[in-house]
């Protein structure tokens, strides 16, 4: 346990961010509600944060 805790803690913070990323464009491309989202993962998300902005 901690040799897997170590290596968590020595994953950079721009890692983490891609594999965030990469989680949500995992569950996107996985769906079928929203065809923006599937198509488009990242971008998908981005329109419709605009969307609700207004």
């Amino acid at each position: 346990m901690d040799t897997f805790l170590s290596f968590l803690s020595n994953i950079s913070w721009w890692m983490w961010i891609i594999i965030a990323l990469a989680l949500v464009a995992i569950r996107d491309i996985i769906q079928r509600k929203h065809t923006i989202s599937h198509n488009f993962p990242i971008v998908g998300h981005i329109r419709y944060m605009l969307e609700s902005i207004g």
